[in-house]
């Protein structure tokens, strides 16, 4: 992975890879597939989902907040995918 996907890997050359199938959540597994195809590396990073120097994103509410002033492209959010218009 240090070569293929640098981003994921510690300074001390560890991962912390979370495995998922189609059965496990189909619906996140289609979106990584889908980058895989993109990209061609079937992994993406997990990290927290908060604004700068506010808590993590608690509710549906918190998640849309969060999208319209932190200048994300997406929010997937149950069976629904949000697009910035600014992208």
């Amino acid at each position: 992975m240090k070569k293929n996907c640098p981003g994921v890997v510690h300074v001390d050359g560890v991962a912390r890879p979370q495995l998922l199938s189609n059965e496990d959540n189909p619906s996140f597994y289609k979106i990584i597939d889908e980058y895989r195809k993109l990209a061609g590396i079937p992994s993406i990073i997990n990290t927290s989902f908060n604004i700068h120097k506010e808590p993590i994103v608690c509710s549906p509410a918190d998640a849309v907040r969060a999208f319209k002033i932190g200048h994300l492209d997406y929010l997937a959010i149950g069976n629904y995918m949000a697009k910035n218009e600014e992208i």
